[in-house]
């Protein structure tokens, strides 16, 4: 399956991209790379049409033209059935040839999609964005995760799946003692027999402090699409708890930036940006 940046599947701001006459059916686009998160402007997505639910690599073809150098660290966020991945490709080393971002497997929860944007480690160079492929591997394979305490110091726990393409999940016990059951019972079913969904609690009066666990993305709505990313955040941030919102099986936290740890991207959310993560990124 391939994507073009003339076909459908593909979005970008297209008044901060400039049209050049080379690459998969004669065009692609290009801006031109910031370092400076405030100076980045650019943004394209590709998403697949149609795509069965597998295994696939996927990669993406640089162009051999320009007048301007291609940038050295373009960065792509590829969304797979198991989150977000970042990986930092070498334009200027894969002129005129197709770049792998990795073997992932999708169809079967997250949208597919792969994201750029102008933000590299260098200034004043080409990105350059032209077609992305999903290349079928095969079926995804069920792998069974074991779970492996860091050390007896800790509560946390590192669960390796065997699958490579899988991330690592890092999990926190909590020391708190068990909650209290809940005073309001579980929605009943409807005549359907679909349960009704349980409402989103109301925003809270005295904002408390977490603590980011798990790298992730700060979100204009508690939706993991990519149109709704603003920034990422980096393990050991603090952010100020505002509401918790519980759609189906999830729970998002709308929260506001409230001091940063060290930098892990380049695109690091600022103090007071305000926006929705997963619950599981943070810890209060």
């Amino acid at each position: 399956m391939v994507v073009d940046n003339s076909d459908p599947g593909f979005n970008a701001n297209q008044d901060t991209w400039s049209l050049a006459s080379c690459g998969v059916n004669q065009e692609h686009v290009a801006a031109v790379s910031t370092s400076a998160v405030q100076q980045s402007r650019s943004r394209a997505s590709w998403v697949p049409t149609i795509l069965n639910a597998g295994t696939y690599e996927v990669r993406v073809y640089i162009p051999p033209c320009g007048d301007t150098e291609a940038t050295h660290s373009a960065r792509y966020f590829i969304t797979h059935d198991h989150g977000i991945s970042t990986m930092t490709i070498d334009q200027y080393a894969h002129t005129g040839g197709w770049a792998s971002l990795g073997t992932y497997t999708f169809g079967a929860r997250y949208n597919p999609t792969v994201e750029i944007s102008d933000l590299t480690s260098d200034d004043q160079r080409a990105v350059r964005v032209d077609a992305a492929a999903w290349i079928w591997q095969g079926e995804a394979s069920t792998s069974v995760a074991s779970f492996a305490p860091q050390n007896a110091a800790t509560p946390d726990y590192r669960v390796p799946w065997p699958d490579e393409s899988q991330e690592e999940l890092l999990i926190s016990r909590s020391n708190r003692p068990p909650e209290a059951p809940q005073a309001t019972p579980p929605a009943l079913p409807t005549p359907s027999g679909v349960p009704e969904p349980a409402p989103a609690s109301a925003p809270r009066d005295n904002p408390s402090v977490g603590t980011v666990v798990q790298r992730g993305y700060l979100r204009t709505a508690p939706q993991m699409t990519p149109q709704t990313a603003i920034a990422q955040v980096c393990p050991n941030d603090q952010v100020l708890l505002l509401e918790v919102q519980h759609l189906g099986s999830s729970s998002w936290l709308h929260v506001r930036m409230a001091s940063t740890a060290n930098d892990c991207a380049p695109d690091h959310a600022r103090e007071e940006t305000e926006g929705w993560v997963p619950s599981a990124l943070v810890s209060d």
